[in-house]
């Protein structure tokens, strides 16, 4: 029976079918969601070595780790975000734990990582301390650097670290130590200007390496290198803005070094090390980039353009002539090149640090007397020489062995 031409039929919206299949797919994928969620972080890892458990933590993607023996925990992934934490405990004394990330990718942390006994991290695709992220514990040994025997970690042998694939590292956020050692070891190394690495009482070393084999033990950190690593064709870099202290600080790398940040060394027998082919240590206003130590080793080439002063010297000199003054390094300050011989703290003349307000002066900087020895006074700044070409620039020797001269 035909239509009645008086009626007019209202076609049904063509959208229909497709909004409700929509809403149910939206459905379909909130219940797959609930039943499925995002692993945990005590879930993506497994106790391959020791005795330990992992346990949920106190907020989502934490997680606490109870360790029984010393034990070795092996992650799929290990990212933290901020606000988020990993614990280790040691149910009976201070046990060591090491962490080894198994998936290629970069271990990230912007979180909180604890552990009241030795923390070791080896994560060769890379690792990325991101700001707020913090890591505290007895000792700290991070490397990117791929280990021959993960186990003597934990026992505190030295083993050798290739660095065949190794990842970069990257601090942002601060690694403190109470008591021991702290070491990073990576192809290349940066640590900006957020960053804060604390050992106080003990030392830090910071090496960057793509050849050389090193040998090291989360113990005492680096305990040997080959002789003469560094080399031209290096893709190795170390830079530093952050501030370290410490008692002994070792920078080492085999193709090239920046300071930019505060290295401060305290306590008997401090010493600062810089080690590379070529290491230069960068001059920023208000002493942003400073070396405040007793001694000074230099091994390789070393272009100093920011102050270098002893602890003794204090760290903001009055302003003379409209400028802020950097006195020379003190008694018992001397460099010391690694073939043996001590010198005085050439590299360091007087240096000038403009203020952030220039103080007005009209006449030639008086000459005053210099808090180093008291017969001597300082004098205004000296033209600052040309830099030289690395290629002439004498070569010391690496722990005792020489590269060129």
């Amino acid at each position: 029976m035909p239509p009645d031409p008086g009626i007019r039929r209202t076609p049904r919206p063509a959208t229909t079918i497709t909004t409700v299949a929509a809403a149910v797919a939206v459905a379909t994928a909130g219940t797959a969601s609930a039943q499925n969620p995002a692993p945990s972080l005590h879930r993506s890892g497994r106790v391959t070595l020791g005795d330990a458990s992992l346990e949920p933590g106190t907020t989502d993607g934490s997680a606490l780790v109870r360790l029984r023996t010393p034990s070795r925990i092996d992650w799929d992934s290990l990212d933290l975000a901020a606000g988020e934490s990993l614990r280790v405990r040691s149910e009976t004394g201070s046990l060591a734990s090491l962490h080894v990330v198994r998936s290629g990718q970069p271990a990230r942390l912007a979180g909180r990582v604890t552990a009241d006994g030795p923390f070791y991290l080896l994560s060769p695709g890379g690792l990325s301390l991101l700001a707020p992220g913090s890591v505290r514990a007895p000792r700290i040994f991070l490397s990117t650097l791929a280990a021959a025997d993960e186990s003597a970690l934990l026992s505190g042998q030295p083993t050798a670290f290739s660095p065949a694939a190794a990842g970069p590292v990257e601090i942002d956020g601060s690694l403190t130590t109470t008591g021991g050692p702290l070491t990073v070891l990576g192809s290349r190394l940066n640590v900006t200007e957020t960053a804060a690495l604390r050992a106080p009482g003990s030392q830090i070393q910071l090496f960057a390496a793509d050849s050389a084999t090193v040998t090291a033990s989360g113990a005492v950190g680096v305990t040997g290198v080959p002789p003469g690593p560094h080399h031209a064709g290096s893709s190795a870099d170390l830079t530093t803005r952050g501030h370290l202290a410490a008692r002994r600080i070792d920078l080492i790398s085999e193709g090239f070094l920046r300071n930019g940040g505060r290295l401060e060394t305290g306590g008997s027998n401090n010493r600062v090390l810089l080690s590379a082919l070529s290491s230069t240590h960068e001059k920023h206003p208000d002493n942003a980039s400073v070396i405040i130590t007793h001694k000074l080793v230099v091994d390789g080439a070393f272009f100093p353009e920011g102050p270098i002063i002893s602890p003794r010297e204090g760290t903001n000199p009055g302003p003379v002539g409209g400028q802020r003054q950097t006195p020379r390094l003190s008694e018992p300050g001397f460099i010391t090149q690694s073939d043996g011989r001590s010198t005085p703290m050439a590299y360091s003349p007087m240096q000038t640090l403009a203020t952030t307000s220039p103080i007005p002066s009209t006449s030639p900087a008086p000459a005053v007397a210099s808090r180093g020895r008291p017969d001597e006074t300082t004098e205004p700044e000296r033209p600052r020489p040309a830099r030289r070409n690395p290629a002439t620039v004498r070569k010391a020797s690496f722990f005792g062995q020489t590269v060129k001269k």
